[in-house]
């Protein structure tokens, strides 16, 4: 990310977003701490961007520790809810919201967030992250005790990941 910062600001901000859903799923003191390293690096912009809240949330979240950056990724997450129309861009964002989503307690937020990444990743074709999206979706439903729609969603999701070889958690 550091090396992409100068050549192209909005990949090096994906490469830092795809770092914290990775220090997310295999945690490890060294990981975090690195990232924690590379998140305070990055220079922060008054855009006010949803990846941008995203970044600093998780940059507070890892360098002092819980509760600090919670407000950012709040902000974000409702930006993200919110936003008139999704984009290709923004399907990225839904690994880190569904899980701040989750540890906010936001069931509303959570359900919106997952039911407009499906139709946004189906709007575009993004088939690679599709499986993804229905996981999160399968998620949903069973928090709501949805199982029908949830079993759906996983299948889909199974039978998205295995014609693309896109890969999905399956808590």
């Amino acid at each position: 990310a550091d090396g992409l910062e100068r050549l192209d600001p909005e990949l090096a901000n994906a490469t830092l977003l795809e770092a914290v859903w990775t220090a997310i799923y295999f945690p490890s003191p060294d990981v975090l701490g690195a990232l924690a390293d590379a998140l305070n690096r990055s220079p922060a912009s008054d855009s006010g961007a949803i990846v941008e809240r995203i970044l600093r949330g998780y940059a507070e979240l890892l360098a002092h520790g819980y509760p600090s950056g919670t407000e950012l990724l709040r902000e974000a997450m409702f930006a993200l809810r919110d936003k008139p129309q999704l984009e290709e861009s923004d399907l990225p964002l839904l690994v880190v919201m569904d899980g701040t989503a989750k540890a906010l307690w936001d069931f509303d937020s959570w359900e919106s967030i997952a039911r407009r990444m499906i139709q946004a990743a189906r709007d575009v074709g993004a088939l690679s992250i599709l499986p993804r999206t229905l996981s999160c979706w399968c998620d949903v439903n069973t928090a709501a005790g949805a199982f029908t729609a949830a079993e759906t969603a996983l299948a889909e999701a199974e039978t998205v990941s295995e014609v693309t070889r896109a890969t999905f958690d399956r808590d």
